[in-house]
């Protein structure tokens, strides 16, 4: 990955810079060694910025993979919601078969869903009213909100809204 070329972001465009390079570096970073191996320290070495300045940006670890999940919730609603746009007949297999390939398509999208779990953990001790299954819940349900513009698009311009029963 290659350096950073300013010292400190003071500009909001060079901090948009900064942030943007440190999500990136974090991605290479669980794209090459997985998920579970991403770290505040690892990110900013892959990033060429010292730690304190990743932690400008993100309060820890697990803050960069919410991120991570939420760009890939929003990639992959897009996926999805292109493909069923694409003609030819509606059908549940159909349906199931393109979530299917969604993500297929997105091997990170996968590795950070299943992540989901330790997140919850802490969050459940942060937060013990909530417990593992609840706090696992507001989690998944804080990923889907970031792709749920794409989604709400594909619902709110269906020539059959019937055909799209959510529940």
């Amino acid at each position: 990955m290659a350096q950073l070329t300013f010292q400190r972001a003071r500009t909001e465009e060079t901090k948009r810079q900064r942030a943007a390079a440190i999500v990136e570096a974090a991605r290479s970073l669980a794209l090459d060694t997985g998920v579970a191996s991403v770290t505040l320290t690892g990110v900013a070495d892959r990033a060429g910025v010292h730690y304190s300045a990743v932690r400008r940006y993100f309060s820890s670890h697990k803050e960069v993979l919410l991120h991570l999940t939420a760009e890939g919730w929003t990639r992959w609603s897009n996926t999805v919601c292109a493909a069923l746009r694409d003609p030819g007949p509606m059908s549940p297999s159909r349906v199931a078969e393109t979530l299917r390939n969604g993500l297929a398509a997105d091997p990170l999208f996968c590795d950070l869903l299943g992540y989901l779990s330790p997140l919850a953990d802490v969050l459940g001790q942060e937060l013990p009213v909530l417990g593992h299954s609840d706090a696992r819940n507001v989690l998944l349900a804080a990923c889907s909100l970031a792709g749920s513009h794409a989604l709400a698009s594909r619902y709110a311009t269906s020539a059959q809204p019937s055909k799209w029963q959510v529940f």
